[in-house]
């Protein structure tokens, strides 16, 4: 939520810098010209900020489709639990629960980056921790 807000932020920043463009400020009889290294920082600011709720939403939807194929086209819907949820769930040590009823599967922060690294890279030997 913290992302989306602080993206959200930066676009406005954008589209004030944008509209001072277009339409005069109050005080000011022409418009102000557009600051093009100041658009160009927060336009990048908002992007970045924008891409880790879009690419935790993709991979959302991702494992939702998967499970709902594996419960024979029944309706799932995954979901990664952020730190915070993870806090403050009453079913915090698990790795994951589900609803059958409602089809809603929360998976903990922890084991939904597992999960996430483990499918962008399936051949990557897990690390052991060596007893000596």
């Amino acid at each position: 939520m913290l992302w989306t807000l602080t993206s959200l932020f930066f676009f406005w920043c954008a589209f004030r810098e944008i509209r001072t463009s277009i339409v005069a400020p109050a005080g000011f009889a022409f418009p102000m010209p557009v600051s093009k290294p100041y658009l160009a920082v927060v336009l990048t600011l908002a992007v970045l900020f924008a891409w880790p709720p879009v690419h935790t939403w993709h991979f959302e939807r991702f494992l939702s489709a998967n499970a709902s194929e594996l419960a024979d086209n029944h309706r799932a819907k995954v979901h990664c639990n952020t730190i915070w949820d993870t806090m403050l769930d009453a079913e915090m040590l698990a790795a994951a629960h589900a609803d059958p009823q409602t089809g809603e599967i929360g998976i903990q922060h922890p084991w939904c980056h597992t999960l996430r690294s483990y499918l962008n890279h399936p051949n990557a030997q897990p690390r052991m921790n060596s007893g000596a």
